[in-house]
């Protein structure tokens, strides 16, 4: 018997209960070096070059997930699992599609293409959308993915826990609090633009006749589309995306508070007296603004939130309701569109899969 075995045991009987046993028995983790040793010796390599060398591995060493999240991470796994289900690009996209959009785009087609998906499953890069976000169109899954990477960054002397600044609790728990921010922001900014509109082209005869649209976001530290500074509740301070990036600038910035990621009520008064309420998170709001949309419509008082509850229930006015809005009636009505990035991204990907006069017939979308 080993020394780990025999400390293992000797825990066991000091414990002389069986669920503890249980809880010791998980901490004892076996890795095996051989395998770590091979995956170590490929995973810096380039993806397309990474996946015929997974696939030349042992088959114990490529089934070693543990192995290869030690030393490659969510990279080397994914490259594993395309290895594994090679010809069946359906299934390999479906089961691990939150962790595809977190790669380069150079990456997700060097996967797809191995796994065997057609050619019309495409990515495209911020130069095609203005420089605000990449994007992944799946005709097998009817999804328009909208991938938009982002760095948030502390403020000097701000309090993002409540605690008054320099103090020690401050000093305790505001770096933890800052760190919550990001991944907050994320979620909610996901769950409100993803899977409640869909968009198709306006000429029928696609096979796929609407696309659903989703969000991803990313949190990265470099090479981001867009980076908000994060400001305490106290600071002076609205909300905001600058539309233009500065001089020498790679991407666009903007403002957050700590509070931005909480659903708040919202409320309007223009000047005929007419009152407008919802609710709204603005960190959703202020993505909106990142992906290029703009305000709802301005009233005659110069506010741009919209003049009435529809309008203003709408994510872009002062809602979280992300259904086009209806502005006006009858055949001058004008269109308030929240989905117009995902018809974009179907634009361009009409254009470039389909030959010409298809191409033409696809390069128009609106709303489904």
């Amino acid at each position: 018997m080993g020394s780990r075995s025999r400390q293992l045991v000797g825990l066991q009987r000091l414990a002389g209960n069986a669920s503890v046993t249980r809880a010791l028995q998980r901490t004892v983790v076996q890795r095996d070096q051989d395998h770590e040793k091979a995956l170590a010796a490929i995973q810096g390599q380039a993806m397309y070059a990474l996946l015929p060398s997974v696939a030349a591995l042992p088959p114990p060493v490529r089934a070693d997930e543990p192995a290869a999240q030690f030393v490659g991470g969510p990279r080397l796994i994914l490259a594993i699992r395309a290895v594994q289900n090679k010809g069946n690009w359906a299934a390999f996209a479906s089961a691990n599609a939150t962790e595809l959009v977190a790669l380069p785009l150079d990456q997700i087609d060097d996967l797809m293409r191995y796994v065997g998906a057609p050619a019309t499953v495409r990515t495209f890069d911020r130069t095609k959308f203005d420089n605000r976000f990449d994007a992944l169109v799946d005709p097998s899954t009817g999804t328009i993915t909208l991938i938009m990477r982002i760095k948030v960054e502390m403020v000097e002397g701000q309090t993002y826990s409540g605690d008054p600044v320099g103090t020690k609790d401050w000093e305790k728990n505001n770096i933890p609090a800052f760190k919550q921010f990001g991944p907050k922001m994320k979620s909610v900014i996901e769950s409100a633009w993803s899977g409640t509109g869909s968009v198709k082209p306006v000429t029928k005869g696609l096979a796929v006749p609407a696309f659903a649209t989703k969000v991803s976001v990313q949190l990265v530290d470099s090479g981001e589309h867009i980076s908000f500074k994060v400001y305490g509740a106290t600071a002076n301070v609205r909300s905001n995306v600058n539309q233009r990036m500065e001089p020498g600038a790679n991407a666009r910035s903007g403002a957050l508070q700590v509070g931005d990621n909480d659903l708040k009520p919202t409320s309007l008064e223009h000047p005929d007296h007419s009152k407008v309420s919802s609710q709204q998170i603005t960190s959703a709001h202020e993505f909106g603004h990142a992906m290029g949309l703009q305000h709802v419509r301005c009233a005659g008082d110069g506010v741009c939130y919209g003049v009435n509850q529809a309008e203003y229930g709408s994510i872009m006015g002062g809602g979280m309701g992300l259904d086009p809005v209806a502005i006006g009636s009858g055949k001058g009505a004008h269109v308030h569109d929240n989905l117009v990035p995902f018809e974009k991204i179907g634009e361009v990907w009409g254009k470039e899969v389909f030959p010409g006069s298809l191409a033409a017939k696809l390069s128009v979308w609106g709303p489904a």
